[in-house]
């Protein structure tokens, strides 16, 4: 999918509707100031807890959180790194009461396995 700030992939495994529905959204977008602010104000706005993390070999900035919502308890994961001119957003977002360890680890390997391009 096309959008004004670059490209974004919503990806999402086969049967991954309600009430669990994972998915992983990748973003890139050319790297200037409106498009950094863009990417990483929601996770100000909405509270996410931030640390520093790397991938790619590149500073990154890890942000989680886990929130009741109307559809249950919101787990998101999201990464967000300069690279090559360009600004990343890496995200797992699923909805369920426990965490699921396995769907968080499968993330880490893309996370970990993640080139920038």
């Amino acid at each position: 999918m096309q959008n004004v700030k670059g490209t974004a992939f919503f990806l999402a495994p086969l049967n991954s509707g309600p009430p669990k529905t994972p998915h992983v959204y990748v973003e890139v977008a050319p790297a200037n100031p409106t498009s950094i602010k863009d990417m990483t104000d929601t996770y100000s706005i909405f509270k996410y807890t931030k640390t520093d993390a790397v991938v790619d070999g590149v500073s990154a900035q890890k942000y989680t959180t886990i929130v009741p919502s109307s559809e249950g308890v919101l787990h998101s994961i999201a990464y967000v790194f300069v690279a090559k001119g360009n600004i990343y957003l890496i995200q797992l977002g699923y909805k369920q009461q426990a965490t699921d360890t396995q769907l968080e680890n499968e993330f880490s390997q893309i996370v970990t396995t993640f080139s920038a391009h």
